[in-house]
């Protein structure tokens, strides 16, 4: 195969140096390197402590007919476990 000199590629691309890198960064990430980890500890936590809610202190009155007067007891325990993981693994993710 042929080698395109490096002249040609120079006038088709423009001068190497003057084109960003794929994937470099220039300036302040928002939340840091660790927006993921962030966002797994919030969506998790969340999780927990709505189900929990949920199942302490239920709404006083329907909104309607066909509300429930609580939250299914089973479901709410496993969100509450996947909430409680997620977010320690988004608290794991952070310490280290």
């Amino acid at each position: 195969m042929a080698r395109v000199p490096s002249a040609v590629l120079l006038a088709v691309r423009g001068p190497v140096l003057s084109r960003p890198e794929v994937g470099a960064h220039h300036g302040p990430v928002f939340l840091g390197e660790d927006l993921l980890a962030w966002l797994v500890l919030a969506v998790g936590a969340a999780m927990a402590v709505g189900n929990a809610l949920a199942l302490v202190r239920p709404p006083e009155q329907r909104r309607h007919d066909d509300d429930l007067t609580q939250a299914p007891v089973g479901r709410a325990v496993v969100y509450i476990v996947i909430g409680v993981v997620a977010a320690i693994w988004g608290l794991a993710t952070l310490a280290t």
